[in-house]
Order: C-alpha cells, then structure tokens, then sequence
C-alpha cells in the first residue's frame, strides 16, 4: 500500500524513483480506507535523510500510512533549513489532541551532554507522556458506540450516521459482540 506524502517533500521524489508507491494527500482524501496514522517525532540532526529513511520502511506495511513529522518547539536545529521544517513539520501542541496508530521517536545524538543541558528535554517527557497512554485512556468504550444495524436499510444508516460524533461505525448482526 502506499505513504501518503506531500507532493514536494523531498522523501517523495526520492521514493518514488525507487519505485515505492507514494500518493499525495489530495488523492489519499479520495480513498475509502482507513489509513494508519503514524507520528514520526525527528531529533536527528540530519531530518530530511532520517525522514526519508523512515518512510522508506514505513512504505513496506500492507496497510495506507499517513505520517505526521513533528519537531520540538523549545529547540530548532541548525542542520535543516527552516523552510523545510516549517512547510512539513507540525509542533507537538499541534497534534498533542490527534490519535495516532504509532509513534516514532527517533533518537538524538546528545550522549556527550547532560540531560539537563538538553534544551528539548521537558518537551521531550510530554511527548512521552502522551505516547504512554493506553488504548482504555483514548479508545471509545463498545456501550458508548454507535453501532449500525446490518439488517437496516442505508436511510437509517445516514440518520445514525448524521446524528453521532464519530468518524468510524462498527456494523453489527444480532447483538454488539456480533460485529
């Protein structure tokens, strides 16, 4: 299955002429599937290498993947232009409130420095705060589901539909373990 990329990030070039299958977001959004949401949090010095290296990888998964780069905001690296990190990387407070499937952090070459002279280190420990949530935390409990009926025509389907918060709706036969 393909990444999903944008069209100019420089991974996408670089994967597809080694035949990976990437596609643009406009062209995902027309897609009926739901894709893998993956976060990739990138404190290499070397961003756009790491990035593609990383979705080269996550090109392999049989499953659409949609990857969101994130940077720290307390600390702005020196090795990658700005230009790129503003058009492709989003803050953590950015997507602190998104679910994601995963969550990829890379490491940082900061073996010769105190944790203390790390200038991302608190930002870092929210990160992984949040990464450290369990499914019972985030998930939507089955009794507070809405469910469609198999048996239902597609009318009520939209009046469910239409009227529940949700983006993704289990169907079910007979009862709720019947799904």
């Amino acid at each position: 299955m393909p990444i999903v990329l944008p069209k100019d990030i420089p991974a996408s070039k670089i994967l597809k002429s080694e035949n990976i299958f990437v596609m643009d977001e406009k062209r995902a959004s027309t897609q009926d599937i739901r894709p893998l949401e993956i976060a990739i949090i990138n404190l290499m010095p070397t961003k756009i290498e790491t990035e593609t290296q990383l979705m080269r990888l996550l090109s392999n998964s049989p499953l659409q993947v949609n990857v969101t780069l994130v940077s720290t905001e307390s600390y702005v690296g020196k090795n990658t232009p700005l230009e790129h990190l503003q058009k492709f990387y989003k803050s953590f407070s950015e997507i602190s409130h998104r679910k994601f499937d995963g969550m990829i952090i890379t490491g940082a070459p900061v073996e010769d420095i105190d944790f203390s002279e790390v200038k991302y280190w608190k930002e870092l420990e929210n990160i992984f705060d949040f990464d450290d949530l369990s499914a019972g935390e985030i998930a939507t409990h089955r009794t507070e589901l809405t469910l469609l009926d198999i048996s239902d025509d597609m009318d009520e389907w939209d009046k469910a539909i239409v009227n529940s918060r949700y983006s993704r709706y289990p169907i079910c036969g007979d009862s709720i373990d019947d799904i």
